[in-house]
């Protein structure tokens, strides 16, 4: 680098020259010219060379670059250096990840869970699904998700055609309530508070089938004028979905569909949602019909509770066969926290729950579930009697996890 004619490295002490070549690193990064930062960042490393400012611009100029090699070996140098640095723990485990390294991913992960948690011993039991789960966990404690909640749901109309042997709905004590539009605008009308550069998740319904609520497009235009960094989520048994519905759906900035299609078998899936299996599968066929002529342009999930029997790759089989377009989940069974009698498929880790990001609020209006951000504390009860935390008419919904 030349300053007037003067080369900079043979004029100035080795901390400035580290400093000058920095800037112009950083610089060269803001740009997205990876190349030049590179070369500026590894000039004042050479000058420089156990400055930590310096080694992180370089990992995250690697990263740019797609050089996942030299990322793992710039991480193991920074490592050195601050072995507490869980940002970098993470990038170490991503560059992993890319070069199909999955055991050393987890490795590294785990070590930044025990960074965050303490020597659980819970953590080295993990899988590599649940450990991956958990660091998002860790990572958004450094983000404006401490603040602002990540999602939020709220349950506009406590009514659903379906009585699944699965859900508490078919006891839940709410059951018909309906919110009352005041306090949607209201709930929107906090969440209007959250920066428009925070996005979050939006989805109006909870213990229920959305689309039974005649004001949900109403609703949905609420969010979409008002709320544009809100992305909406639904979730139903695609049932009441018609084709006139789907239209009017599809003008919408959706970030999914979520049909909830417990099984393939048509006696089994009639027992356990009470529900008609033909009026569903015209009903899918309907929705992948739109995907394939190109007028629903959001991504549809079907989703199924996984009883670890052989009947959940075969519905993944019956369903990629006959709806290609649609994306699948296998879900584990729960049992609400007691409130019905499944049986679990699926260990739950001793290790605080990403859950706690979230804001959830029932038709009647002064219940919330879980709570984003800071830890609250609260009486947990079953879902179907809800959690008593206060009347959302009065206060803020950020003051709420305050």
């Amino acid at each position: 680098m030349f300053i007037r004619g003067m080369r900079v490295e043979a004029t100035l002490p080795h901390f400035q020259t580290a400093w000058l070549f920095y800037h112009h690193a950083l610089a060269s990064f803001s740009l997205r010219d990876y190349g030049t930062a590179l070369a500026s960042i590894d000039k004042a490393i050479g000058a420089e060379p156990d400055n930590l400012r310096d080694h992180n611009l370089r990992i995250a100029v690697l990263r740019k670059l797609g050089r996942h090699e030299d990322v793992v070996a710039c991480a193991s140098e920074i490592l050195r250096m601050d072995a507490t640095s869980k940002t970098t723990l993470a990038l170490q485990a991503e560059a992993h990840q890319r070069l199909g390294q999955d055991q050393r991913a987890d490795e590294a992960y785990k070590k930044l869970l025990r960074l965050a948690y303490g020597d659980n011993a819970a953590i080295d039991a993990l899988t590599s699904k649940d450990t991956r789960y958990h660091v998002n966990h860790v990572q958004k404690r450094q983000t404006p998700y401490m603040d602002y909640p990540i999602h939020v749901q709220f349950e506009t109309y406590a009514q659903c055609n379906a009585a699944c042997t699965f859900c508490v709905y078919p006891d839940l004590a709410r059951k018909g309530a309906m919110m009352p539009m005041s306090l949607i605008d209201k709930i929107i009308g906090d969440l209007e508070q959250v920066p428009r550069h925070v996005r979050f998740q939006l989805s109006p319904f909870g213990v229920n089938e959305p689309f039974l609520d005649k004001r949900i497009f109403d609703i949905l235009d609420k969010i979409r004028d008002r709320l544009p960094h809100a992305e909406i989520t639904l979730t139903s048994n695609a049932s009441p979905i018609t084709e006139a519905t789907l239209k009017r759906l599809s003008g919408y900035k959706l970030a999914y569909l979520w049909l909830s299609v417990v099984d393939y078998r048509k006696e089994v899936y009639e027992a356990k949602m009470k529900l008609s299996y033909d009026r569903l599968l015209s009903r899918l066929d309907m929705i992948h019909r739109a995907k394939t002529e190109g007028w629903f342009p959001h991504p549809v999930n079907l989703s199924r509770l996984k009883d670890n029997s052989e009947h959940d790759a075969l519905y993944a089989a019956f369903m990629k066969a006959r709806y290609p377009l649609f994306e699948q989940t296998l879900w584990p069974y729960a049992n609400w926290l007691g409130g019905t009698s499944n049986e679990m498929t699926s260990e739950i880790a001793d290790i605080p729950c990403s859950h706690w990001f979230e804001l959830r609020i029932d038709a009647q209006r002064h219940r919330s579930t879980l709570l984003h951000g800071r830890p609250v504390e609260v009486s947990v009860g079953r879902c179907n009697q809800g959690l008593g935390l206060g009347d959302l008419q009065s206060g803020r919904l950020p003051a709420l996890a305050a």
